[in-house]
């Protein structure tokens, strides 16, 4: 089972497996007045296609949290899932 976790903060974008920091990179998106954000699956909301082929999620997703503010930038340890 994989914990991950995605935090923006300072226009950074932190992506977290396991509470590891795997990847970050520029992310001024304003989340606020974007059109729609899809959760396991990347593709173009607009369209429905996909950007990338190998970017679904295999299996099924619980607990989404969405908050104002950035949690993590560094790696940490996850509560027990």
């Amino acid at each position: 089972m994989k914990q991950t976790s995605y935090t923006r903060k300072n226009n950074v974008g932190y992506l977290f497996v396991n509470g590891q920091l795997r990847s970050s990179t520029g992310d001024a998106t304003n989340y606020g007045t974007a059109t729609g954000i899809t959760i396991g699956q990347a593709g173009d909301a607009s369209s429905g296609a996909l950007t990338c082929g190998f970017c679904d999620v295999k299996g099924f997703v619980d607990n989404v949290r969405v908050t104002k503010f950035g949690r993590y930038t560094t790696s940490f340890v996850p509560a027990d899932f």
